[in-house]
């Protein structure tokens, strides 16, 4: 199958760019090692290591070593530390102790040549970027992003390489396309402290952008198009200022936007279109389409964090008896007396216990006495039809 020529052009362009960022990460990697330096450690005794007799019997009962204490110039240090009686300073200590090591590492064959030896057993290695916050991203991790970005194009201008269909391969198309716009062509990309969560932000925000932009596609009703736009458009927000994987992302900010504005629009959506999402049992007709209508709209109201505090559950309670309070014919439905009364006795307690939703210790009593008299306003009110009493005395009593 012959390629066209778009797809070599961009086959030339990638191969390019890969040579490139191959040659510039081994270029870093070089630049990056880490340089050692002679130095004169000062490090801790080791009681652990060699005692001061031990290497008296070592070196007076081998002469070569002897001689070869005298040729590294540590006859005076060895002098110093078997006569003073106890360990002297540490560096006398550690200069005797590795240079007896390294002769003796020396009598195996192939072993280090003791000048060299001793000499590594002084340096000091230095980190190029030690605990750097701009330490940028290993070669490695920048070869991987440049690998992504490549493919990223590749796909966006070939989508049909993995998905088939128009909408598909629009869908496709825009979000290797919106990656590879996120992962700069100069490699800059920032630090390499918090790669991964830059990196993660970037595929938030290309997976929220296109889904927001081809939310035709997506969903075909209008109540889902509404629900993906209220639930994704104040996370782009989030995202304002950062131009790419360079720019640091504050997760904090993403989260709070999720469980705020987020969630707050996504259950007004809900809210106003509950019968098309739950089905006509939720119809705000009925019983159960008022209540989780109106639970709805006091979460979008005070967010879904504020929800699960205990003000928040105090408002939930409240909304769901303000519906009982404002239409108690949902409950009681009937024309009888019997569900007028049992109408105004909902309405009534419903009242109270709205006005009251947490009842303290010291509250019990006048709390009872409200529920007593709602519920003789309510006898009262269906008094007559209850008892079948017309116009008698005993109704003017009641």
């Amino acid at each position: 199958m012959l390629l066209s020529a778009p797809v070599l052009l961009t086959m030339f362009r990638a191969g390019l760019r890969i040579v490139g960022a191959a040659d510039r990460a081994v270029s870093q990697k070089l630049r990056d090692a880490d340089v050692v330096f002679p130095a004169n450690p000062k490090l801790p005794f080791d009681p652990a290591g060699m005692t001061i007799d031990a290497i008296r019997q070592a070196v007076e009962g081998d002469a070569k070593l002897k001689a070869w204490l005298t040729t590294q110039g540590l006859t005076p240090a060895y002098q110093q530390l078997v006569t003073a009686g106890q360990p002297p300073d540490a560096e006398t200590q550690f200069l005797v102790n590795e240079a007896i090591n390294v002769y003796f590492d020396n009598q195996v064959p192939g072993g280090t040549s003791p000048g060299h030896a001793f000499e590594r057993a002084q340096e000091t290695r230095l980190e190029q970027w030690l605990n750097d916050p701009n330490e940028p991203v290993s070669p490695t991790a920048r070869f991987a992003l440049v690998l992504v970005d490549v493919a990223a194009e590749f796909v966006a201008v070939n989508p049909g390489l993995v998905a088939r269909g128009s909408n598909g391969e629009q869908l496709v198309s825009a979000f290797a396309g919106r990656i590879s716009q996120l992962i700069p062509d100069d490699e800059k990309f920032g630090p390499k402290q918090r790669l991964g969560g830059r990196l993660l932000g970037v595929i938030l925000r290309a997976g929220l952008e296109t889904a927001t932009q081809n939310r035709d596609i997506i969903a075909s009703e209008k109540q889902n198009q509404d629900l993906i736009d209220a639930i994704a458009t104040p996370i782009i927000a989030q995202f304002d200022g950062i131009t790419d994987i360079s720019d640091e992302l504050q997760w904090e900010d993403i989260v709070d936007a999720v469980v705020g504005p987020a969630a707050s629009a996504a259950f007004q959506v809900i809210a106003d279109n509950q019968t098309a999402f739950l089905g006509s049992g939720f119809a705000p007709g009925t019983l159960l389409g008022a209540l989780t209508g109106q639970l709805a709209r006091t979460i979008a109201e005070d967010g879904l964090a504020d929800t699960f505090s205990q003000g928040g559950a105090v408002a939930l309670y409240q909304a769901a008896l303000g519906v009982i309070v404002d239409q108690p014919g949902l409950v009681a439905p009937g024309g009888t007396a019997r569900d007028g009364f049992i109408r105004d006795l909902i309405r009534d307690f419903g009242t109270v216990l709205r006005q009251n939703p947490v009842i303290g210790a010291g509250e019990r009593q006048d709390f009872g006495l409200a529920l007593a008299t709602a519920a003789l306003n309510a006898f009262r009110g269906n008094a007559a039809q209850l008892l079948g009493l017309g116009d008698s005395p005993l109704e003017k009593v009641a």
